[in-house]
């Protein structure tokens, strides 16, 4: 894995893992279909999860980049000779779940993207809607087809959103989600090189990273996107838990988005450096050794 790649692969990875995670872990509450040796294909845990995915993600990224994320994702399955009844199942689950997402944001506002209740109330929703017969949950004897459903819906408002002028210009999720279908396509390629580079933020304030404690280490220490880049993989294998923790709450910052006064991973190590001895590890605790 390159340096580059790292922080885009960790986040692809922990946030499979944890809708993996969740699946099972709502399919035990609710008591959905689900196959043979946990199998989530073609049934209502495969339903759920898609849904399930794309709700979370248009809280977390906006509604457009969860769009994007989803059709290539199903796309790529079609390229590799994927059923076109499985991919019209896949399509139109996903759209149910940002459909979801838009009804949480009206009921709760923005601030059900942060609320430690949010996972719950998704899964909640897309259980119900999977009740009531809204998801597709079995692709050969359900003949409800994604695009006639796509092209017919007027629920989703089309907003008038911006369109930058400038490679300049930062794009915050609220912008990204007033955008029409037609801005988007505009502005896809700076969006998704400023999603890739981590710029991409809400327009609400940002976190306070001086008073933040990682729950993982009980320390006030930010993991940057250049400390993630430049550690090892011992050092990244180490501090894994920790980072997806901080990434989990107040996001991965860039070095150069920080004051001075906050404590980072890099300037920690830095000090350790600085010193006369050698810092050793013992129970889990920094210890000088002096030379």
């Amino acid at each position: 894995m390159t340096k580059e790649n790292k922080i885009s692969k960790f986040m692809e990875k922990q946030f499979t893992n944890e809708m993996l995670n969740d699946t099972v872990k709502y399919q035990k509450i609710y008591g959905f279909e689900i196959g043979e040796n946990g199998s989530d294909w073609n049934n209502e845990s495969d339903a759920f999860r898609h849904a399930y995915m794309q709700a979370m993600l248009a809280l977390k990224s906006g509604q457009n980049i969860a769009k994007h994320f989803g059709d290539r994702h199903e796309d790529q399955g079609k390229n590799r000779g994927q059923d076109p009844r499985e991919y019209n199942m896949d399509l139109w689950n996903n759209q149910q779940g940002r459909e979801i997402a838009e009804e949480m944001l009206k009921e709760y506002g923005q601030q059900i993207r942060t609320n430690s209740k949010r996972n719950d109330i998704i899964a909640e929703k897309v259980v119900q809607r999977m009740f009531t017969g809204q998801l597709i949950t079995n692709p050969y004897t359900d003949t409800r087809k994604f695009e006639e459903y796509d092209k017919n819906k007027n629920h989703n408002e089309i907003l008038e959103g911006y369109v930058s002028n400038s490679d300049d210009h930062i794009f915050t999720r609220e912008e990204i989600d007033k955008m029409s279908d037609e801005e988007y396509l505009n502005n896809e390629p700076i969006i998704m090189q400023q999603l890739k580079e981590g710029k991409i933020r809400s327009g609400a304030p940002a976190p306070d990273y001086q008073a933040y404690v990682n729950p993982i280490t009980n320390k006030n220490l930010i993991y940057t996107k250049e400390d993630i880049n430049t550690m090892s993989d011992t050092e990244y294998e180490k501090h894994e838990k920790a980072i997806y923790a901080q990434m989990n709450t107040i996001g991965i910052p860039s070095q150069k988005s920080l004051s001075n006064n906050v404590s980072t991973f890099s300037k920690t190590k830095q000090n350790y450096n600085n010193t006369d001895g050698h810092w050793v590890t013992i129970n889990g605790n920094h210890v000088l050794l002096e030379d």
